[in-house]
């Protein structure tokens, strides 16, 4: 060999493109593999976290609609039932009126030409809104119904619980037990 061919064989070497065997083909495309399999893994992850994030989410909202629609029909119920019972000349009365309701009633068994026996305060029933009371009376059978189908006093909001009729001495006795309802 010559100078020449020393000279162009360098030239050649420093031209040719360099190949470094540190990392094979193979290895290179293994290492893309593992990290595009991460990439993917991870990107799974997060969609699946946002994926229940979302489901959650439109559970939360689907209950508050249902607690919201529930609370709408309550609220309508309520105000037809109001609205009925501010319709209704019947009404239940202030806990302070018991007394005048209880004499409107005596007066009117009294105006049917009725004899009162006995009126009494039935303390041992402790009723919810209302009180309850008896009232016994006498007379003939149709001053007896007449009463019994005009029973009320002005609008309050009576209702009767029992009623029993016995006949005694050629009069009807009436007991009639009934409530008288309250705010």
């Amino acid at each position: 060999m010559n100078v020449k061919e020393v000279k162009e064989r360098i030239l050649e070497l420093l031209h040719s493109p360099v190949r470094m065997p540190i990392l094979s083909d193979t290895m290179m495309g293994k290492q893309r593999l593992i990290i595009h399999i991460a990439f993917l893994l991870i990107l799974t992850f997060v969609l699946s976290l946002l994926s229940s994030h979302l489901i959650l989410s439109y559970h939360e909202k689907a209950e508050k609609e249902q607690q919201i629609a529930t609370m709408q029909s309550f609220l309508k119920t309520w105000q037809e039932k109001n609205a009925e019972l501010n319709d209704s000349s019947m009404r239940p009365v202030d806990p302070k009126q018991l007394d005048q309701v209880q004499t409107d009633i005596i007066f009117s068994i009294q105006a049917y030409n009725l004899n009162l026996v006995s009126m009494k305060d039935e303390q041992k029933n402790k009723e919810q809104n209302g009180r309850v009371y008896t009232a016994e009376f006498s007379g003939t059978y149709e001053n007896t119904m007449r009463c019994l189908q005009n029973f009320h006093a002005k609008d309050a909001l009576i209702g009767i619980k029992s009623l029993k009729m016995s006949e005694k001495n050629g009069a009807l006795n009436t007991k009639l037990t009934y409530k008288i309802y309250t705010k």
